[in-house]
């Protein structure tokens, strides 16, 4: 659609040429109008990809730099100028996703060794990891929330600092604690690492609902006996083609 609409506004501008030789002024104001329209078209695309809205955002702003009016005063300006900013928040949150998957990586290749982890959870990426979007958080022995990742937060409509030293069971509810989670976090305490599965949400439609996978692991820093657990949670709903088989239970 955006090569069409640019090979559109050329061809206009070989017509305004044209009718300007031939000194039509109903033609050229005619097109002038036609060209106004198909800029204002190609300003309004949604790109696809990043790569189009570059193309987009160039070919816009060679007509803003070739222009002869006050740049500031032009709707093509501002058009560019909007254009520039989504761009650039779509190379923001391309490049954050790709670092966010980096970090689920990283964090999946050490999960099976708890002191491995641990020294993750603890090196240079622990900022990284736990600003993320990735759902993971370390409860001690009493408990309570050590720390946690803003987005396990978020999920909550909380920030990090305000589930900190808070008590697992007044976050996810005293029934849904000593239910179930107890017994897991008990069974970690003891250096058992656990997997399962959790419906998210409970709908008539069982293709609505989001199957999380919960990894539970004890937390031993620095080499120490186990000091708590590390509950991770990941959004799986895609790799379960049978979620009808599956054991669904689990601390949110």
């Amino acid at each position: 659609m955006l090569a069409e609409l640019v090979k559109q506004f050329h061809q206009l501008e070989e017509e305004i040429v044209l009718a300007i030789s031939a000194d039509n002024e109903e033609t050229v104001y005619q097109l002038d109008r036609d060209l106004e329209i198909t800029r204002r078209q190609i300003a309004s695309l949604r790109p696809v990809d990043p790569w189009q809205r570059k193309q987009q955002v160039e070919f816009l702003l060679g007509l803003v730099v070739t222009s002869n009016e006050q740049l500031k005063e032009t709707e093509a300006f501002r058009d560019v100028h909007r254009l520039i900013g989504e761009y650039l928040e779509c190379q923001e949150t391309s490049k954050r996703a790709t670092r966010e998957q980096l970090l689920s990586k990283q964090v999946g290749n050490v999960t099976g060794n708890p002191s491995e982890l641990a020294a993750f959870l603890d090196g240079g990426c622990s900022a990284d990891l736990f600003g993320s979007d990735l759902r993971i958080s370390i409860i001690g022995l009493d408990n309570t929330y050590s720390r946690t990742s803003c987005g396990n937060a978020l999920f909550y409509g909380r920030k990090p600092s305000e589930i900190a030293n808070r008590h697992v069971g007044d976050l996810i509810g005293a029934e849904r604690f000593e239910g179930r989670a107890r017994s897991y976090l008990e069974q970690c305490f003891q250096g058992k690492s656990l997997q399962y599965y959790h419906l998210l949400d409970h709908r008539a439609d069982a293709e609505d609902n989001t199957i999380m996978r919960c990894e539970m692991i004890p937390h031993c820093p620095s080499g120490s006996d186990v000091r708590g657990a590390v509950v991770i949670m990941r959004d799986v709903t895609l790799e379960c083609t049978k979620p009808d088989r599956i054991e669904l239970t689990g601390l949110h």
